[in-house]
């Protein structure tokens, strides 16, 4: 299987001369669940810890109903992330044709500004060529969920 991501055109944001001070990342928490859990629990737990990584067999809801159980547990933004452009599409998709939750804003490009608080879908090659455009700061706060991070390389 080729890779066929390619990154948005983006402009490389000026950082200062010298040393920076990147913060520490907090060593990451896992969670495990499986169909049929509490994933309100599981998703408190997911706001309060700030680095977390869900370990789930597939069909338990970790890209449906698992990113909705956060939006209840927060007032913020929840990024969900996902692989390549073709399947945050299509999660998109899902969410607004079946989903019961709030729909989502899906961004495909670096001139779409994030909102402050909701649910947003994209993929993991725009938010790392926004950062790159805009700083690690532009998501500051929110909640980024990357969904089969396997797939990401």
């Amino acid at each position: 299987m080729a890779l066929t991501q390619v990154f948005p055109d983006f402009k490389l944001k000026r950082i200062p001369e010298g040393i920076v001070e990147l913060p520490a990342v907090p060593q990451f928490t896992t969670f495990s669940f499986r169909k049929g859990g509490d994933l309100d629990f599981m998703a408190k737990r997911v706001c309060e810890s700030g680095n977390f990584i869900v370990d789930a067999a597939p069909g338990t809801g970790k890209s449906t109903d698992f990113p909705q159980a956060i939006l209840r547990h927060t007032d913020g933004l929840v990024v969900h992330v996902m692989p390549f452009p073709q399947l945050a599409a299509h999660l998109a998709d899902w969410h607004k044709t079946r989903s019961r939750y709030q729909n989502p804003v899906y961004i495909d490009s670096l001139e779409e500004e994030f909102p402050k608080s909701g649910y947003v879908i994209t993929y993991a090659a725009l938010v790392v060529a926004k950062w790159m455009q805009f700083g690690l700061d532009s998501l500051a706060g929110a909640i980024l969920l990357q969904d089969e991070s396997h797939e990401s390389g």
